[in-house]
């Protein structure tokens, strides 16, 4: 038996990669079609591979036609089961992913053969309210302490409480804030030189004096390793006041030329140190990694400190369940231990949670409401919409025109329905959300002034047809606004919607078994635009792509399968597939005219395998 050799020119294959073979005509059985016809394979060199188990005698001879293509494969955290009850948030080419179960993952597509995974560590926050119980203290051992500070980067730290007992072994892994009111926040120089460095947020005060003539007062600032930059040069007796608000950021002075006296001082500092943990020891000591400098007073003290906080997201407390974009921030919401929690990144930096009072700054808000229900979901569409298991909110800021900011927030209740945890999706003019327990399909729009949210029931004349929980929804937009409908027993719902045109369209669609009794079974949808290529400006071209996973029965066995459906929209009247759903077989007889009750139909080579042209039906 003599393996299949493919010759394709730099290739870039590996031995061990899975292929697919398309379009090929002479050798036509290396044509995907699903089961077996996906192969292994064995490199030779740059030019040439082998298919591995196959045997040349079953192929026709290769014409050089065709493509073939690895399969791309990415290896993730969640089971089959779990990746339905993800939540999503696309930005370009990365995806934000949410599990309850889970830290957050990025998924993030660098080309279409190279993908990464990673997860997003909770390093810079959210954390819980700190701790206000004076008596009960973290500190940290001192381990490579250099003036002021343990670096970052420093393991094998030690962390004590003191006065409590806080830490269980599934505290490994999560964060704590330490919190020190810092003592090196005023920096003077009386002659020509360099002042130390202080680190600041918030207001700061510069005042100079003394002047020799010539001298010049230059206020530098640097951000994190970066270099120093002049941040303002003086060259008079001055009192200049500013407002830093960026993080580790570093100021100091530089005097030349001549003698001057000045003095830098940053005001109400606080200096937030983040540790990692590492290892449990014991209820009262972690082993801890500095994921920021630790601050201490002096090489000679402890830093033992009452304003500490422990991380929100943790084996302990568990993780967001639902993520959406808003605002330029990325939003997370609802843990097992805070369910009516809310947490907005910085603005414009999706994975910095670094709390404070300035607009721009991570924000931490909970839904204050005496019937207590967990966030399921949260959708942005204009305003920030927020369902939980028992009534729905709109979250904005008080002046409706501004963006919610960490000091200017509100969470009005706009509906008592209560919703599924089934993430929403954004349809023309509105939100569209599931119901609790799937029954009942609305859409949220905005009243025409902006500050109120109505609820319109989609699926009051089809109760019938929502006895089974609705699983996802996948949103088509061209040709005609067409929402995918997977529900738990396999059935595929289909949803038409046009409210210009005062329409709404239910239908049901089965796969591969009778009507009501699904056997194979659609798992999911998802809906990929279609833009015009340079080669095929036509309108099937345009129309957005459906593909949806399905659970098939082949020979007995149960497979599940990627597959696409066929565009509606066509030029040609052959091509057009108007059936509720068709199956195109690779044939390998050539093409030609079929003469059918006087009428001529084109038959393209490789796409019917029917009787007329000498197939097998």
């Amino acid at each position: 038996m003599a393996e299949v050799s493919i010759e394709a020119t730099d290739h870039g294959f590996s031995t061990g990669d899975l292929v697919r073979f398309y379009d090929v005509v002479g050798a036509w059985q290396l044509n995907y079609a699903g089961l077996n016809t996906e192969f292994y394979i064995t490199k030779v060199d740059d030019d040439n591979f082998l298919l591995d188990g196959t045997d040349g005698a079953n192929f026709n001879a290769w014409d050089g036609s065709g493509t073939v293509k690895a399969v791309y494969e990415i290896t993730t955290p969640w089971s089959a089961t779990e990746v339905f009850d993800l939540h999503i948030s696309p930005i370009a080419d990365v995806v934000r992913v949410t599990h309850e179960d889970y830290l957050p993952r990025k998924l993030t597509r660098i080309r279409d053969n190279e993908w990464t995974i990673e997860t997003i560590e909770p390093d810079t926050g959210p954390f819980l309210d700190a701790n206000t119980t004076t008596t009960k203290t973290l500190q940290t051992s001192k381990t490579a302490v250099s003036g002021y500070y343990t670096p970052a980067g420093t393991e094998s730290i030690t962390l004590t409480a003191v006065g409590h007992t806080p830490f269980v072994a599934a505290h490994v892994g999560a964060y704590f804030l330490l919190n020190h009111t810092r003592e090196d926040n005023k920096s003077t120089l009386t002659a020509t030189g360099t002042s130390t460095a202080v680190r600041t947020k918030g207001a700061f005060t510069l005042s100079t004096s003394a002047y020799i003539t010539n001298a010049v007062v230059d206020l530098q600032r640097k951000l994190g390793d970066g270099d120093y930059q002049s941040f303002r040069k003086f060259t008079a007796a001055t009192s200049y006041a500013g407002d830093e608000t960026e993080d580790d950021v570093f100021y100091r002075v530089v005097i030349s030329t001549a003698n001057a006296t000045a003095e830098f001082v940053a005001q109400d500092q606080m200096h937030r140190s983040i540790v990692k943990a590492t290892a449990y020891v014991n209820t009262a000591s972690m082993t801890v990694e500095a994921t920021t400098d630790i601050y201490f007073d002096n090489e000679d003290s402890d830093n033992k400190t009452s304003d500490w906080a422990e991380g929100a997201w943790s084996a302990v407390r568990y993780y967001p369940s639902t993520i959406t974009m808003h605002e330029n921030r990325t939003w997370y919401g609802s843990t097992t231990n805070s369910p009516q929690t809310m947490w907005s990144s910085k603005s414009g930096e999706y994975d910095n949670f670094t709390k404070g009072v300035y607009d721009n700054e991570a924000i931490v808000m909970e839904l204050n409401d005496s019937d207590v229900s967990k966030i399921e979901w949260m959708a942005s569409f204009d305003k920030l919409f927020v369902g939980t298991s028992k009534k729905e909110y709109m979250v904005l800021a008080n002046d409706t025109s501004k963006p919610i900011t960490p000091t200017d927030k509100r969470a009005p209740v706009q509906s008592s329905y209560g919703s599924s945890h089934i993430q929403p999706a954004i349809l023309n003019n509105g939100v569209m959300f599931a119901q609790r327990a799937g029954r009942t399909i609305r859409l949220i729009t905005i009243n025409e002034y902006g500050d109120h949210q109505v609820n319109s029931d989609l699926s009051r004349l089809v109760d019938h047809m929502l006895e089974l929980e609705p699983i996802q929804f996948a949103v088509q937009n061209v040709p005609n606004t067409t929402v995918w409908i997977p529900r738990s027993d396999g059935t595929a719902l289909v949803f038409g919607f046009d409210p210009d045109e005062e329409f709404i369209g239910w239908s049901r669609c089965v796969t591969g078994s009778v009507y009501d009794s699904p056997v194979e079974k659609y798992k999911s949808f998802a809906v990929i635009p279609a833009p015009p290529s340079d080669e095929d400006l036509t309108w099937r071209s345009r129309e957005d792509q459906v593909w949806y996973t399905v659970l098939r029965r082949i020979n007995g066995t149960e497979v599940t399968y990627v597959e696409q459906f066929a565009p509606r929209l066509t030029t040609e009247i052959d091509e057009a597939i108007m059936l509720d759903a068709a199956r195109v077989v690779v044939s390998a007889y050539d093409k030609q005219e079929i003469i059918v009750a006087s009428d001529t139909i084109r038959c393209n080579e490789g796409l019917c395998n029917s009787g007329p042209c000498g197939g097998i039906i």
